[in-house]
């Protein structure tokens, strides 16, 4: 379904994604490496913060030059 998205729905509807790793990518790779239950729910944490509000809380070192956000699924993976 989320291949479906990518190449017909997404060109559709978005112009650009506010981050580095587009949501259907950070999705993709969030349910790869943690799994179903808390892949979603790291997707959905994503898609309540692709908006323009979110971008207050970032540091100059959380985004690239065209302004994108870095957010990688890597960066919630708990080390014990």
């Amino acid at each position: 379904m989320m291949y479906f998205y990518q190449a017909a729905l997404s060109p559709q509807i978005s112009a650009e994604c506010r981050f580095q790793l587009s949501c259907s990518n950070f999705s993709k790779q969030s349910i790869s490496r943690f799994g179903l239950l808390k892949g979603v729910a790291l997707s959905a944490d994503r898609i309540m913060k692709c908006n323009r509000v979110a971008m207050i809380d970032a540091r100059p070192g959380d985004y690239d030059v065209n302004f994108r956000m870095f957010d990688t699924p890597s960066k919630y993976h708990i080390h014990r």
